[in-house]
């Protein structure tokens, strides 16, 4: 499960290897993140992600932990 707040080196990660790593579904983490307005590939990391888009990786986490209900690939 997605735990509320980013472990410390979360924004090191790619999407991907976020969406792995709490059983998310990364088309549907991108998606979310686009509906949000963002420029976004899940072969780049949070912190990348966040500076094309002048917000913070910690922002981006917060937005897919609001969404993980519609994220989660697995029960």
């Amino acid at each position: 499960a997605m735990p509320s707040s980013p472990p410390l080196g979360t924004g090191k990660l790619t999407l991907g290897q976020l969406a792995e790593r709490y059983g998310l579904d990364a088309r549907q983490a991108v998606h979310i993140l686009e509906k949000d307005g963002m420029s976004v590939g899940p072969g780049k990391t949070l912190k990348e992600i966040a500076s094309s888009n002048a917000t913070s990786a910690r922002d981006i986490y917060d937005l897919l932990w609001q969404n993980r209900d519609e994220l989660q690939t697995t029960p």
